[in-house]
């Protein structure tokens, strides 16, 4: 057996470009805000958090999710499609969600209002999560979209409001931005 026989193929420059980028470490968390980044414009991500950060896909042949979300804009001009979300939009935003330390200022706000960018200002929901969390908990109570839980979307919003970050999986931190990224992948 000769020598050039026990050595492996030569690597084609996209596979030492995809290398180089894996061993810079960069494609660890930003990994999978490279992804959804990438995606056509209309695309969703129907998967929980945890499985957007997984390479591999775990999900059960044969189960059919539901991931026909809406976004905020939605939720802000259908009123009428809170009650088959069985929520009050009336009812203020604490009610429903954490609103003590860094997100007090929430507290004052209905739920009708988190989801109208023109009655919440920026500087009280930074990066518009809390925008983004109601419309996603109105998605999962009506059913449109069907891989995540209520406590779920609760657990990321209480991550957020306490820490400024959440952690979908071991070693994987997203802030306010990273959050709404994945929240608005699952949205048509």
């Amino acid at each position: 057996m000769s020598a050039a026989a026990d050595q492996p193929a030569a690597m084609t420059p996209s596979g030492a470009s995809r290398r180089r980028f894996a061993k810079s470490g960069a494609g660890v968390s930003a990994g999978v805000l490279l992804t959804l980044a990438s995606q056509p414009a209309m695309a969703t991500v129907c998967t929980s958090p945890s499985g957007t950060t997984s390479a591999a896909s775990s999900r059960k042949t044969g189960t059919a999710s539901a991931c026909v979300g809406r976004s905020p804009g939605y939720w802000k001009t259908h009123h009428y499609d809170w009650r088959s979300a069985g929520t009050n939009g009336g009812a203020l935003f604490k009610s429903t969600f954490y609103c003590g330390g860094r997100c007090s200022a929430l507290a004052k706000y209905s739920c009708f209002d988190v989801v109208d960018p023109d009655k919440v200002t920026n500087g009280d929901d930074p990066d518009n999560v809390a925008m983004h969390i109601m419309a996603t908990l109105l998605n999962v109570r009506s059913g449109k979209i069907s891989f995540l839980t209520i406590n779920q979307v609760v657990a990321i919003w209480y991550a957020y409001a306490t820490t400024g970050t959440y952690k979908p999986t071991v070693g994987v931190t997203w802030d306010g931005a990273r959050i709404v990224t994945y929240l608005k992948s699952t949205m048509i």
